[in-house]
């Protein structure tokens, strides 16, 4: 019997040296995340995550009561570092209408008292050298400075606008409702940022026209200008718009978190609940899809797993080649989806 055991598992299982080479570093990561949970998780943003991708990892981060700092011009480096945050900053409980950041749940590490720094590689289209002159000019105590003295190029600053990197300068990026009149916004900078351009461009113009355009500037010089222009500030779904197409990734707020009212009454079961659900049970799950693979398997018949985070974890999905279907393009051309299958529990 033990033998027959052993010859069935032989059809599937990994050879020695496979296992060996998987469960080592295993072991490690698992102490790793353990002991030491946000540096480790900062280190596998750092290193390239694998087949999951870096918001994946980051919602991970959230799930250990770990703060998910922004991108910021004067703090950021060229990886991910961690920082030292109080229990209940990032975001402050109740102040300013967001939720603190709860405790895990039981047995897992309490990893509240750190944050994770974005970083600014994630920056689409920066290169080493700007990043590089960036951390060697700051601190940068105004965009006028930040323009003139790491020298990077204007779309690339318009990004780290849009993403957030010059809000604690100017003391943007808050979702109250109630703002001080005529406080710039990430709308002014961009203007500003504009203007000053304008400046570079036509360095070789009048005296005249040159020093017209670097007035438009000037109120800039100070961390905090006095008056903006009366465009309003970037809503909640417009900044995280931003950092998906700038980073790669939501930090400020989970992209699931727009749609909870709909997917809640479309009966879905989250990540977090699906253990309390019978095996076997017909369900609905809805997230962003994180992942798709094909691998070869060997009835040369296609299967696609599927994962998904609803912002309360991954939920994984197959998809068997008679259960495809007219379902295939959607599930590789569509972000956003909602599958209804049968639950199956192992273990």
């Amino acid at each position: 019997r033990v033998w027959a055991v052993l010859e069935a598992f032989a059809s599937f299982g990994f050879c020695k040296a496979h296992a060996a080479a998987f469960a080592l570093p295993t072991y490690q990561s698992a102490w790793l995340k353990t002991h030491h949970t946000a540096a480790f998780l900062a280190g596998v943003l750092t290193h390239d995550p694998g087949m999951y991708p870096k918001r994946l990892i980051l919602e991970d981060a959230r799930a250990f009561g770990i703060a998910v700092l922004g991108l910021d011009v004067n703090v950021s480096d060229d990886v991910y570092r961690v920082e030292r945050v109080g229990v209940d900053d990032e975001p402050p409980p109740g102040i300013l209408g967001e939720p603190p950041r709860h405790p895990p749940p039981d047995g897992l590490p309490d990893a509240r008292a750190y944050g994770i720094r974005l970083s600014l590689c994630d920056v689409a289209g920066i290169s080493a050298d700007e990043v590089s002159r960036i951390i060697a000019g700051r601190p940068f105590h105004s965009l006028t400075d930040f323009w003139h003295r790491a020298r990077v190029s204007r779309p690339v600053a318009e990004k780290l606008v849009l993403a957030g990197a010059f809000d604690s300068i100017y003391g943007l990026g808050s979702t109250v409702p109630v703002r001080r009149r005529g406080q710039v916004t990430r709308r002014d900078l961009l203007l500003a940022l504009a203007d000053m351009d304008g400046v570079r461009v036509r360095r070789g113009g009048s005296r005249r026209s040159v020093a017209g355009a670097e007035q438009l500037t000037l109120a800039l010089e100070s961390e905090e200008p006095d008056e903006g222009s009366g465009l309003p500030e970037m809503t909640s779904s417009e900044r995280v718009q931003a950092e998906l197409e700038i980073l790669g990734l939501d930090a400020s707020q989970h992209v699931v978190d727009f749609y909870a009212d709909f997917v809640r009454d479309l009966g879905t079961t989250r990540s977090i609940d699906l253990l309390r659900r019978r095996s076997k049970a017909e369900l609905l799950v809805a997230g962003v899809k994180v992942a798709t693979q094909t691998p070869p398997v060997r009835s040369g018949r296609r299967v696609i797993f599927l994962t998904l985070d609803d912002g309360s974890g991954p939920v994984d999905a197959t998809f068997f080649e008679d259960a495809q279907g007219p379902y295939a393009a959607t599930l590789f051309g569509s972000w956003l989806l909602v599958v209804r299958g049968e639950l199956r529990r192992t273990g």
